[in-house]
């Protein structure tokens, strides 16, 4: 029988404190509210104003937040705590201290009883000076001395098994999945559950938290913060989800009602990684839960009761360290150990209906089994999770071991006892079954555009299952690499390099900020060690550049070129690093360059099958430029220029080593004169690589060369392969038909979509090599 008035427990006891006394005058609250009732609580809101006044981070703003309320208004001679100090004043002083004046004269009227077996150092010594104002009441539980059986598997897999099997046997028996508990769940157990759940049609209340930053609503709000004016906005656009309530929770408790949204970005990318949300809720489900006191009629399946995870272990690396941590009266982390240790102890020890259980390993890591075994003498049994209680999973746990014979030919017990002729085992059908015409007419109805590029295209004559992959599916997403940031930043600074007031100083640092300033420490450390061994490379490109063009006649220099060519729904885009040009006489001639800071290969072999366009789009799109409307444009060249760091021999001269991988690689003009504009000396090779010629003039073997006819069928070529994309996506046409190029795999090498097409060898399309010229590395 419990007293009338507060109550601090658990929400789990204060339901069935409930069910049992409906009539009775109680205050319930959680250890964590009582807290904040005593100590202040820091408004949400007042991590902006931390951020801003004191210059902190949005983790250390939230390190403070969490610990200002228990610090008092003195001098620590601690520069941590006393900064906390200063942080609370100001925070009053802006009105961001949650103050409860009423609880204190409550208090006067009602005892106060405490329902925990096993207070923490933070509740003792709150415990103590609530006794100075009312009757305080410590409601201890005699320990029962229960002594559960503990189980140990083989792997997560089969505890998890073993787990669900159990409480389907309950569920049958009559026990509501509401009166189930799982207990200690890893990201690993949660992970297996969640497929378990749907299989053995058992509900479970997962906890909702959960990185969102993916999902197509995140994206979505994150791109209005920057086009909407305000959150009401962003709200009545975003759309229906189950997102929409604690978002809208979110913005009301930072108060960000009448902020501007875009100044918020980087705060909802955080929230977002941790986001709390109520997914779909039934009457009847399983719950998930922490270690919670449970009654004679619940059911408790702990799992993963491991070493290092059961009790969980706390090392000496909060923001507080142990010895600061004790001057505030907190727990240390020498003292949460043990009463981590006492929690759980308490828990085993009075928990009427409870399955312990651990495996012995994790993928390939050993783990081992709790030290409390040993300790509470506990018995442990080695179980298997039998088959009889899902027959989707059993099919797949019998699909899993004949896999195994067919590679070991050994077989297990499992296959020789049950029949597994109904399995379809080894016949996956992979072939694509395609969807409707008028999906794409759907998507790409009215103003919506098929936006395609150089790189898009090449996708879909690889195989158009990729593009549907990249494209349609949208399941690629960019991942920023050091690779592609030092490529970012060497483009930036080259196209820096024609601006009239260029500093090479001034730039690279400029670039330098700009592309580390969004990585965590490690990464910008190592991005800096990159971008400045880069630099020397890059000042020594700039000089062969500008000494070359200095002798050539294409004086006009355009840079970072974004040529669009529209037609219909259909959008034709690409950027063109650096475009030489001169205009006489009303015609255009052209040299075309694309810088690439990783490998390539220069050939045009297969072209006509769509592949090693990227150089051809660019003369397409040079011929659609809006600048050159009705201009004859004659292209001197396309090519691409190294921009890497390569093995120098030290026995050679590094500047001349460089400038060798600086030479233009690509295709020429076949016309002498035409050359002569872009680079008088061409006959040298030390500008254009292998324009070397011969004692009679003619031109070496190892020369790439174009006439302007080949050119022009190339063009023309490109806007064949634009419009049969075009005309494929609108059909959906997106089979799985890799291709093979005399044997060779052209598709699926690098592919990230080949672990799920599941191709078979009939899919591939087998071409011929069809040989344009020598391929050069």
């Amino acid at each position: 029988m419990l007293k009338e008035g507060f109550v601090i427990c658990e929400e789990e006891e204060k339901r069935r404190i409930l069910e049992e006394n409906t009539m009775k005058n109680y205050i319930f609250m959680t250890p964590n509210i009582l807290f904040k009732n005593i100590y202040g609580g820091v408004k949400k809101e007042a991590l902006f104003s931390l951020m801003d006044h004191y210059s902190l981070s949005y983790d250390l703003a939230k390190e403070y937040m969490r610990y200002i309320p228990y610090v008092v208004d003195k001098t620590y001679n601690n520069v941590k705590l006393d900064s906390l100090v200063s942080a609370k004043s100001y925070l009053k002083k802006m009105g961001f201290i949650e103050d409860n004046p009423l609880f204190n004269y409550r208090l006067n009227q009602f005892p106060i009883t405490f329902l925990t077996s096993t207070p923490t150092k933070e509740l003792q010594k709150i415990i103590v000076e609530l006794k100075k104002k009312t009757e305080v009441i410590l409601f201890t539980k005699e320990s029962l001395k229960l002594k559960p059986n503990v189980y140990e598997y083989k792997s997560i897999k089969e505890e998890c098994y073993g787990i669900m099997n159990e409480m389907k046997k309950l569920h049958e028996e009559g026990i509501p999945y509401q009166r189930m508990y799982l207990i200690n769940m890893s990201s690993n157990h949660e992970f297996i559950f969640k497929r378990l759940s749907k299989t053995y049609n058992i509900p479970i209340h997962f906890k909702p938290i959960r990185n969102i930053t993916h999902t197509a609503f995140a994206k979505k709000f994150l791109h209005l913060l920057e086009e909407k004016e305000s959150f009401s906005e962003i709200l009545a656009t975003v759309g229906d989800s189950n997102y929409i309530k604690p978002l809208m929770a979110l913005i009301s408790d930072y108060s960000l009602e009448d902020k501007s949204p875009k100044d918020y970005i980087d705060f909802f990318q955080r929230e977002f990684k941790n986001f709390k949300y109520e997914d779909t809720l039934y009457e009847d489900m399983v719950n998930v839960s922490d270690i919670v006191s449970l009654g004679d009629m619940d059911y408790a399946f702990y799992m993963g009761f491991n070493q290092g995870v059961s009790p969980k272990i706390y090392k000496d690396e909060e923001y507080l360290s142990d010895s600061l941590l004790h001057e505030l009266g907190l727990s240390t982390s020498v003292e949460k150990n043990i009463e981590e240790r006492n929690k759980l102890i308490f828990f085993i020890e009075n928990t009427k209906n409870l399955f312990i259980s651990y495996p012995i390993k994790v993928q390939v890591n050993e783990l081992y089994p709790s030290s409390l075994i040993q300790a509470l003498d506990l018995k442990t049994y080695t179980k298997d999770a039998p088959l009889g209680y899902s027959l989707a999973e059993d099919n797949l746990r019998l699909s899993v071991d004949m896999s195994i014979y067919d590679k070991t030919k050994e077989i297990s017990p499992k296959l020789e006892f049950y029949n597994v002729e109904h399995i379809p085992y080894n016949t996956y059908d992979n072939t694509f079954k395609g969807i409707s015409k008028w999906h794409m007419e759907e998507r790409f109805k009215e103003n919506a555009s098929i936006s395609l590029s150089y790189s898009t295209m090449k996708y879909y004559f690889e195989c158009p299952f990729h593009y549907y992959c990249d494209n349609i599916l949208k399941l690629s997403t960019f991942e920023s690499t050091s690779a592609t940031r030092l490529g970012t930043y060497s483009h930036a600074v080259l196209q820096d390099s024609y601006n009239s007031d260029f500093d090479f100083v001034k730039s690279t640092e400029k670039n330098l900020n700009e592309g580390i300033k969004d990585l965590n420490s490690k990464d910008a450390l190592k991005d800096k060690f990159y971008f400045n061994q880069m630099n020397e490379i890059l000042m020594n490109l700039i000089h062969y550049n500008k000494h070359h063009e200095e002798i050539s006649e294409l004086k006009n220099v355009l840079c970072e070129e974004h040529i669009i060519f529209e037609e219909g729904n259909l959008k034709f885009h690409g950027f063109i690093d650096k475009l030489l040009y001169a205009e006489i006489n009303g015609e255009i001639y052209a040299a075309i360059m694309d810088y690439k800071t990783g490998k390539d290969y220069i050939t045009l072999d297969n072209v006509e099958d769509g592949f090693h366009l990227q150089l051809p789009s660019y003369m397409y799109l040079l011929s659609k430029a809006e600048r050159f409307k009705g201009k004859k444009i004659h292209i001197i060249g396309i090519y691409l220029q190294k921009v890497n760091m390569i093995a120098l021999d030290r026995n050679l001269d590094k500047l001349e080593q460089r400038e060798k991988s600086f030479r233009l690689q690509g295709f020429t003009i076949s016309d002498p004169a035409l050359i002569l504009m872009l680079d008088p000396f061409y006959n040298k090779s030390d500008y254009i690589q292998s324009m070397m010629t011969t004692k009679n003039g003619n031109f070496g073997r190892f020369a790439k060369l174009l006439s302007e006819e080949q050119e022009e069928d190339l063009i023309e070529l490109v806007d064949v392969f634009i419009h049969k994309t075009k005309d494929g996506i609108m059909e959906a046409q997106f089979d799985i038909a890799p291709k093979r190029i005399e044997g060779n795999d052209v598709s699926c090498t690098f592919c990230k979509y080949k672990d799920i097409c599941f191709k078979k060898y009939e899919d591939y399309v087998f071409l011929e090599e069809k040989k344009f010229g020598s391929e050069v590395e």
